[in-house]
């Protein structure tokens, strides 16, 4: 599709800016990646609990709430 700006449902931050096609595709790798990475421990026999601890995605450490979500 031939598009300029995301309007995402959830608009995050009050003043934030809309998306682009970067945060699009960031958004898709970030999924893929964790994917990938679920895939890696569920293989391990590892349960939900200790693999949500465990996983980690590097790419996106500096993206609001990384230290939140992928540090608990």
């Amino acid at each position: 599709m031939d598009w300029e700006r995301l309007i995402p449902g959830h608009s995050g931050r009050a003043g934030d800016r809309l998306g682009t096609r970067k945060d699009a595709q960031d958004q898709l790798t970030f999924l893929q990646d964790a994917s990938e990475a679920v895939k890696v421990a569920a293989r391990e026999g590892k349960c939900w609990s200790p693999a949500e601890k465990e996983v980690k995605l590097p790419k996106i450490r500096e993206w609001p709430g990384y230290e939140t979500t992928c540090n608990s």
